[in-house]
């Protein structure tokens, strides 16, 4: 009877540890579908900096990214 007691305690603690893992998978599930969507964009972003600043010096491209993710983010 005591062994059969402890694994119903041991249960209820395994099963109350799991329960907020439903709502972490759920937002995590929400975060990577926004992810998803945005990676289209994020690519084409991307490999227009690359293409584009390629030929201008370091300085430059660090502050014309800055201002280009400011416009992003809008």
């Amino acid at each position: 009877m005591d062994l059969c007691q402890k694994k119903l305690v041991r249960a209820e603690q395994l099963i109350g540890g799991l329960g907020g893992e439903k709502d972490r998978w759920s937002q995590s599930a929400k975060d990577l579908s926004i992810k998803y969507t945005n990676t289209t964009g994020d690519v084409l972003i991307a490999s227009g900096l690359v293409a584009y600043l390629g030929a201008f010096t370091s300085a430059f491209r660090q502050v014309f990214t800055g201002v280009i993710l400011v416009f992003c983010t809008l």
